[in-house]
């Protein structure tokens, strides 16, 4: 994890209460991990986590945004320039973190994702290339939780059936959706 600026002692401690927690999530309910267990599997003091963190949600958002950072890189910075590959390239990012989506998707804490996925729309929006023709700024958003909201519909469903169709599959499923909704699901636009 690497947040600019940020001392490097502090940088190590949120890391390791990061994999603490993901390690304590793959055996125990989320709800029911402690600060302290959080802390003990870390090798850090009490205070550490209140140091860094305010909540459990705040560990998590911290590890989320670094795996966003890294989807960023990944995809985002190399404009992937097709609807097509753009999907290709998400599914095969999901596909590479499904360690880490299966365990967010049966803790159900998936939402921790797409809140986190929204924090930062500008480059969603960029990548879609969603710009409203006409649009104000309040319906722009609401075109983009659409198409955001859609993709994330299809990623969850898909980790939730244990990811078994290929990035590629659900990449032309996809994109067969987001071009033509209605007709794939064959409802009549008239």
């Amino acid at each position: 994890m690497s947040i600019r600026g940020e001392n490097p002692m502090a940088q190590r401690s949120k890391l390791s209460m990061a994999r603490s927690m993901l390690r304590l999530m793959q055996e125990n309910d989320y709800r029911a991990i402690s600060i302290q267990e959080i802390c003990a599997g870390a090798d850090l003091a009490r205070q550490t986590f209140y140091t860094n963190f305010a909540s459990k949600d705040a560990i998590l958002e911290y590890y989320l945004d670094d795996t966003l950072e890294k989807f960023k890189t990944q995809v985002v910075d190399r404009n992937p320039g097709t609807l097509d590959e753009l999907l290709r390239q998400i599914f095969v990012f999901c596909k590479e973190h499904g360690e880490l989506s299966t365990l967010f998707y049966k803790q159900q804490l998936s939402h921790l994702v797409w809140q986190r996925l929204t924090v930062s729309n500008s480059d969603l929006r960029r990548l879609l290339h969603l710009h409203g023709e006409g649009m104000d700024e309040e319906q722009d958003q609401y075109l983009l939780s659409f198409f955001g909201g859609a993709l994330y519909g299809v990623a969850y469903t898909w980790m939730a059936s244990g990811m078994r169709r290929s990035p590629e599959e659900m990449a032309a499923l996809t994109a067969a959706l987001l071009k033509a909704p209605f007709p794939a699901l064959g409802i009549s636009q008239g």
